[in-house]
């Protein structure tokens, strides 16, 4: 058995107690996320000056192309409903069979996984023919770095689902702000003592395993515990009834933005890999930031259905949505409105097109990113191949487009393939889904959409404007950062007075008021 002997509280206790966790899970993901954004946004340009950008294109595509074989396959949200749901239940022998089953079927996997590895190790030269001799020998030789370490992590990636299944959302986010600390204090340390490439992608592959050793030790000792002795066909069909089609939504996902390095280096050159690796950057935090909270609300939705909540699901999810949009459209159309100067700030305006890249993928972000907890919904409601339908469909398209247009437009091609897929499928289609088989208002939900999309065009056509005909025309900003600065400013500023008073409803005005009055009172003592 895997945990001390005396074993957690009382499954209703730890329910009662890990409430709260939501909230403050929510305000630790954010902080790691802005950790993460702010340290990133100062290293990375010194890390690619300091490995060049030729091996920068080299280290994005190894990490990309790795990552369609040590992807999780969508077992840990699997694993995160089950253990949720025989936690309701109070069945806590169940909950032990279900741990000790999957620490079986990921070991399984993980040889699978070594042997594919192996074999892909001696066909690099067929797949990349077009990178030079030199080039080859030093892609051969992180990718056999990370293809090491990522065998050794992947036995560890469902004890998200275990975490986030007993409430422990705040420790797991705390796990997460550790291993970004120390992922990038040993990078610039190692790259200021001369490490170079090897260095960096054998910083990269550690880290997540010291990270998850941690977590095995967190979870003993909160006395969780597997039964390693027990198989079942009946454990082995319960987790991958669920995970088969989250590893169809897995792969699909991979394929939409980790396959277009891959296209671009074959279609393209690597330049353009760097371009596009920097707006997949931008892109990427839009995504961890908007989707901070997901998995957050299977547990509470689960209990909230098998007490036939159905009513207080729906303002949930209301409330949910509105949060999403008023993060989501704050960030989306900051970057339209001062995301260029930032690219111009940060890396220079050889990385102009990087702008392009990132201004395009995140668009459909704000309505995919507001209807998470429909998502969460279907995998309550055991619909989640509906989500992984579309997802591979939006899959098929990104590739097919990327195909046709990486050749002429490089970077940019890819990214228009990409979010126009998005839009059609995860966005409007997904929409069609919910509405159908969640009973999801979908017209209430685009009328909103309609007047927060309104208020926030307003908000970044003045910022606009103001940059135009005030900053450019009264003041002479010669400094990068400070041009940045100046439109970013006036843009938060003119976002927050317009949601402010056009969007936010009486008790979310009520809300901020509450939190202004606790931090002046704070300040005063």
């Amino acid at each position: 058995m895997w945990g001390p002997g005396q074993g957690l509280k009382n499954n209703s206790q730890l329910i009662m107690e890990n409430r709260g966790n939501i909230k403050k899970g929510i305000v630790i993901s954010y902080a790691v996320i802005i950790f993460s954004i702010a340290a990133g946004l100062v290293y990375t340009p010194w890390m690619v000056s300091q490995i060049g950008r030729h091996d920068y294109g080299l280290y994005i595509l190894a990490v990309t192309f790795l990552s369609y074989f040590v992807v999780d396959y969508g077992m840990w949200q699997s694993i995160n409903i089950l253990i949720s749901k025989y936690l309701s239940e109070g069945n806590q022998e169940k909950i032990e069979q279900t741990i000790g089953v999957a620490t079986k079927i990921y070991l399984f996997i993980d040889i699978i996984l070594s042997i594919a590895l192996f074999t892909i190790y001696f066909l690099i030269d067929s797949i990349f023919s077009n990178l030079s001799a030199e080039e080859l020998i030093k892609f051969k030789n992180i990718f056999l770095i990370a293809a090491v370490f990522s065998v050794l992590n992947f036995p560890f990636n469902f004890l998200r689902g275990i975490m986030f299944a007993y409430g422990f959302i705040v420790q797991n986010r705390y796990f997460e702000l550790f291993s970004k600390v120390v992922l990038i204090l040993t990078i610039v340390t190692v790259l200021i003592f001369g490490g170079g490439l090897y260095w960096l992608v054998l910083v990269y592959a550690f880290v997540p395993l010291l990270k998850n050793i941690f977590m095995v030790f967190f979870l003993y000792k909160q006395g969780v515990k597997m039964d390693i002795k027990f198989w079942s066909k009946e454990s082995v069909k319960a987790i991958f009834g669920i995970s088969a089609w989250l590893f169809v939504y897995v792969i699909a996902e991979l394929f939409i933005n980790n396959i277009s390095p891959a296209i671009i280096t074959i279609r393209s050159t690597l330049e353009q890999v760097a371009v596009f690796a920097i707006g997949l950057t931008i892109y990427g935090y839009v995504y961890q930031i908007s989707n901070a909270i997901a998995g957050f609300f299977i547990p509470k939705i689960t209990r909230m259905r098998q007490q036939e909540q159905h009513n207080e699901i729906e303002e949930y999810a209301i409330k949910m949505a509105r949060f999403q949009l008023i993060i989501s459209g704050f960030i989306i159309f900051g970057i339209i409105v001062s995301g260029s100067q930032f690219i111009y700030a940060w890396l220079g305006e050889i990385f102009a097109n990087s702008y392009y890249v990132a201004s395009v993928m995140v668009i459909p972000g704000l309505i995919i990113n507001s209807q998470q907890i429909e998502q969460s919904k279907l995998c309550v409601e055991n619909k989640i191949y509906l989500h992984s339908s579309m997802m591979l469909l939006t899959a098929i398209s990104s590739v097919t487009i990327s195909i046709i247009l990486v050749p002429k437009y490089g970077a940019i091609g890819a990214a228009i393939a990409i979010a126009s897929s998005n839009l059609v499928f995860m966005a409007i289609g997904m929409s069609l889904i919910y509405h159908k088989f969640l009973k999801f208002d979908a017209r209430k939900f685009y009328a909103m959409l309609g007047r927060f999309l309104t208020v926030f065009i307003l908000a970044a056509f003045c910022a606009m404007q103001f940059d135009k005909s005030v900053i450019e025309t009264y003041f002479i900003v010669s400094n990068k950062w400070l041009k940045f600065l100046f439109v970013g400013v006036t843009y938060a500023f003119l976002y927050g007075f317009s949601v402010y008073y056009l969007l936010l409803n009486r008790s979310e005005k009520g809300l901020i008021k509450g939190i202004y009055s606790k931090a002046v009172k704070r300040i005063k003592r």
